[in-house]
């Protein structure tokens, strides 16, 4: 009788010969079976829309997964604040280039991803410093200064520095909260578009099967 570890080489075996969505869902059910794979998390990667992840979890790919941003993001909330500000973190990320062509020479802002990609990681480390693009606004009463102020970066760098901005405070109790994740990533769909949910689905799913 082959063991267990032999299925498993067997099945992955013939998963990366054939590339087959139904190969790769065996596999993964016989790593759930083996204690290898958490349930839960194959089921994440089926909400994501990974096709074998939907297979083994016997249903259609992102089964019941709303068509709205925000409530794809709320829809995150059962797995835990892991993985919605690991989505969050991913989001800045995909959207960080827009600030840095901007603003190459900052590093406050790439700063706050790593810390929080650091805070995933269990590693703690120093938390960068504030910076806006911004200057101070004119007082309201000062209405002529006001209208003569212009756009000091563009539309997608906007969004791409509120999405970092948010991860800075990612140890505080306000993350306790998946509405932060869903800030960061309406902020970064303001940069990117809808393609920002496809990016983020792709990694959170590579993430939860791995």
């Amino acid at each position: 009788m082959a063991s267990l570890d032999d299925r498993l080489r067997s099945l992955q075996r013939r998963w990366n010969e054939t590339g087959a969505a139904e190969d790769e869902a065996a596999y993964h059910l016989e790593r759930v079976r083996a204690g290898e794979l958490d349930e839960r998390r194959l089921a994440l990667a089926a909400y994501c829309g990974h096709p074998a992840a939907a297979l083994a979890s016997k249903g259609d790919p992102a089964p019941g997964r709303p068509e709205l941003l925000q409530l794809r993001v709320y829809g995150l909330e059962p797995w835990g604040r892991e993985v919605w500000t690991r989505a969050a973190v991913i989001a800045a990320e995909a959207v960080l280039p827009h600030f840095v062509a901007e603003f190459p020479d900052v590093d406050e802002v790439p700063g706050w991803i790593r810390f929080a990609r650091d805070w995933l990681a269990g590693t703690r480390s120093e938390r960068p410093g504030e910076w806006s693009p911004y200057p101070p606004r004119p007082q309201p009463e000062a209405e002529v200064a006001i209208d003569a102020l212009e756009p000091v970066c563009s539309d997608a760098c906007d969004g791409a520095f509120r999405a970092a901005r948010l991860l800075r405070d990612v140890d505080g109790d306000r993350w306790d909260q998946v509405s932060l994740a869903c800030d960061v990533l309406v902020a970064a769909q303001d940069a990117m578009g809808d393609a920002v949910w496809d990016a983020v689905a792709a990694e959170l799913a590579r993430w939860a099967l791995s």
